[in-house]
């Protein structure tokens, strides 16, 4: 940044202004940049959805990147860079002050300003928001609209995405290449798949039907299905029908088992002694009736 160049501080408005695509917003940046500012900092984003404000948006929705990105461009084509604020509001606000409805967070369950109290965060909620914060802030090698985190089993572990443009300008490189950084113990901590031999055996399909309550998930019926102990003959269950009767509160839901041994071929008593075990176990929890 030259030097004798003006620092501008934030301003009340961001990229997803309502009723203006973030236009407005946009365009006052680069005004500014255009104008001789040299340094702008942008108006405070929240880094997770349980900081509520109203005017404030979390970083990471879905619109959000390309915007910035945009308004990122053409406030660099006069010279001008950029400062992004990240906030975590805390046990202040209202949960509703934003369309992205989410419980008001805070270190203590204390009453905000505008008569709401928030919820006290626990321990794994502290680590939650303070990864958000890193998340948010991205890898400084990395260009920051091209960039991913890698997350294994929900944790951080390292990112990939293109090369900062400073640094391709500084290698002198016609293209930016794709980079990554990872935690290679993470990775080899990780439980891999265990090859396991093809039966020579055919494998015997049956299909089954259910009436079923309509708040009962694709999630309910498959936990049933594969908890049910059937002497392990089941090797598959994949839902390919659901039918809702007219004038019904019940829903039919059809499943595929695919029923097979290693050792030895199924016999007709152990596949009906299979079939009937999950189709009374559906009863018995989930209240299924089968149907004809």
């Amino acid at each position: 940044m030259e030097v004798g160049k003006v620092w501008r501080n934030a301003q009340g408005g961001n990229a997803k202004a309502k009723g203006n695509d973030g236009q407005r917003y946009i365009g006052y940046v680069e005004r500014r940049a255009r104008g001789g500012c040299g340094m702008l900092i942008l108006t405070a984003m929240h880094v997770h959805a349980s900081s509520q404000k109203d005017a404030h948006f979390v970083y990471a929705a879905a619109d959000m990147a390309p915007k910035y990105r945009e308004l990122a461009t053409r406030a660099h084509a006069h010279g001008a860079r950029l400062v992004q604020q990240l906030f975590h509001y805390g046990a202040t606000g209202k949960s509703e002050a934003r369309d992205d409805f989410h419980p008001l967070w805070g270190m203590s369950a204390i009453t905000s300003s505008l008569g709401e109290t928030a919820h006290a965060m626990t321990e794994d909620e502290i680590e939650e928001v303070i990864a958000s914060f890193a998340a948010a802030a991205g890898h400084p090698a990395l260009h920051p609209g091209r960039c991913a985190q890698i997350l294994l089993d929900g944790a951080p572990i390292g990112f990939v995405g293109e090369l900062h443009p400073k640094w391709r300008q500084s290698y002198e490189l016609v293209q930016a290449p794709i980079v990554f950084e990872i935690d290679l113990a993470a990775v080899l901590n990780r439980r891999v798949p265990v090859f396991k031999t093809v039966s020579k055996f055919q494998a015997v399909e049956r299909d089954i039907a259910v009436l079923v309550a309509e708040h009962i998930s694709h999630a309910d019926l498959m936990h049933v299905i594969w908890s049910t102990p059937v002497e392990g003959v089941l090797r598959d269950a994949v839902l390919f029908d659901i039918y809702r009767p007219q004038a019904s509160t019940e829903k039919s839901m059809a499943v595929r088992l695919t029923l097979n041994l290693h050792d030895q071929a199924l016999t007709e008593t152990q596949i009906d002694a299979a079939v009937d075990a999950i189709v009374a176990a559906l009863g018995a929890q989930l209240g299924a009736r089968q149907r004809a």
